[in-house]
């Protein structure tokens, strides 16, 4: 299916770790080589990766670890070899009942001094999940965990949500701000409801100074206003240098279209900021777009059923991407029904005026070649300018498993290409059904993951 792709010593590559695998093939629509990091466990469901300043990559699986829990790894990278090594840096379920967390979600937050922060949706004091910090030693190769917070511990309900699921983020993320860490900054997520409900709140916790007491809020709680017109269930956040949250939901929104319809919350989701006010200490939100706007003809052509964060370029627009919607209803899904195959979007701020556009709209030829049904979070390549956009597709492409694709946003109209066609079957030692989006180092690589065929980390590299 592929054909073997020449090697060079500058070539990045991996050396067996403890689930390891080489695998180098060339591309046939684009210049540009793949390359398999490491092949996990099937069913352990890798998540989103992050890079630190030295090339290594961590993340996290939600049921990898050795009682099947979920772990935190990293893949360490030799700059002189090229040699990405893996290494189990904290399995979970390791304290009785779970109290140290379980099955870990979305993305990690790594500080300037190398400590990993992230979420589990289960265990903890109250098996509602945790945040996390991991530590390493300052003498060989221990990291220590420490739960900062278990969700749903304190007196007053759980106002913050339980069993967060997106991962975490901070002031100046959106920007490319490194952290420095949670005595000085807030880490920000979201979770999907609460004992209460179902429909998803925003969180944000910190160390209050001077004594540090831990402090955990209630940014925001959706499906607050009638019919859910703020949104439902949120699919991940970022956050400014101002500390003004931005994200989107899956569901909810003013255009109460059925076909996204989640139990009794209909409409296809929303752009949303939550505008912080720094001397009241406190959040208003706003809906600054809702999708599926043409309620009149029941189409969804601006995009439906946003499928991950937003990202921000350094103008403040926001760019996003949708399962659903677009201009082409020729895409059909596991069940057999007809949808429409989803969209790259662009969301300008602005309050009540806020706009909103569709950047490209996937399956625009036969057999969905240019991919369908995007999912995750876009990357800009170098980040934060304004250029191309990078992301993936769960299905269509050359095999109908998923893409890696690049959006040049600086041409008009953008032009889409196809960096990557996943290959098809479920032993596919490529990978397949991306779900993760990618990330990038600035030079032309991008790392990501993959929940079928190989359950892989993944590098594609335009060298």
């Amino acid at each position: 299916m592929f054909r073997a792709s020449p090697t060079s010593p500058s070539r990045k590559a991996l050396v067996a770790g403890a689930f390891g695998t080489i695998l180098f093939v060339s591309n046939p629509l684009h210049a540009g080589t793949f390359s398999v990091l490491n092949t996990f466990p099937a069913g352990t469901s890798p998540g989103p990766l992050i890079r630190d300043a030295n090339g290594n990559l961590y993340g996290v699986t939600q049921n990898g670890g050795s009682s099947n829990n979920g772990n935190v790894y990293e893949l360490a990278y030799n700059s002189t070899s090229g040699v990405y090594t893996y290494t189990d840096l904290y399995d979970f379920c390791a304290m009785p009942n779970c109290a140290d967390g379980s099955q870990p979600a979305g993305s990690l937050v790594i500080d300037t001094s190398g400590n990993l922060y992230g979420v589990t949706s289960g265990g903890g004091s109250v098996e509602a999940g945790t945040l996390f910090e991991l530590s390493p030693s300052e003498v060989g190769s221990f990291w220590t965990l420490t739960t900062l917070w278990s969700f749903c511990q304190g007196d007053n309900g759980c106002p913050e949500g339980t069993a967060p699921n997106t991962g975490l983020t901070y002031p100046g993320a959106a920007t490319g701000a490194t952290y420095q860490g949670v005595e000085s900054e807030p880490l920000f997520g979201t979770t999907p409801g609460d004992l209460s409900s179902t429909y998803g709140a925003i969180f944000g916790f910190r160390f209050v100074p001077p004594n540090n007491f831990k402090e955990m809020r209630e940014i925001y709680r959706f499906c607050h206003q009638t019919g859910c017109s703020d949104g439902a269930l949120p699919t991940g956040i970022v956050v400014d240098s101002a500390a003004n949250v931005y994200g989107t939901t899956a569901y909810g929104g003013s255009n109460n279209y059925s076909i996204c319809q989640t139990g009794s919350v209909a409409g296809c989701g929303v752009v949303f900021e939550e505008k912080y006010y720094p001397v009241q200490n406190v959040y208003l939100p706003e809906t600054l777009y809702a999708f599926c706007s043409d309620t009149q003809n029941q189409t969804c052509t601006d995009a439906a059923l946003p499928s991950g964060p937003v990202t921000m370029d350094s103008s403040g627009n926001l760019y996003g991407t949708s399962q659903l919607g677009g201009a082409y209803y020729n895409c059909a899904t596991s069940s057999g029904a007809t949808v429409d195959c989803g969209t790259v979007f662009k969301v300008v701020p602005n309050g009540t005026e806020s706009t909103e556009n569709v950047l490209y709209s996937f399956c625009s030829g036969g057999g969905c070649a240019d991919g369908m049904f995007p999912s995750g979070e876009l990357f800009f390549e170098p980040h934060p300018t304004v250029g191309t956009l990078y992301g993936t597709t769960m299905g269509g492409g050359e095999n109908g498993s998923g893409t890696i694709f690049s959006l040049n946003i600086s041409l008009a109209p953008p032009v889409e290409s196809v960096l990557y066609s996943f290959c098809a079957g479920g032993t596919c030692a490529g990978g397949n059904t991306p779900q993760s989006g990618v990330i990038g180092d600035g030079q032309g690589d991008l790392f990501g993951t993959d929940t079928g065929g190989a359950n892989s980390a993944f590098e594609w590299s335009s060298n």
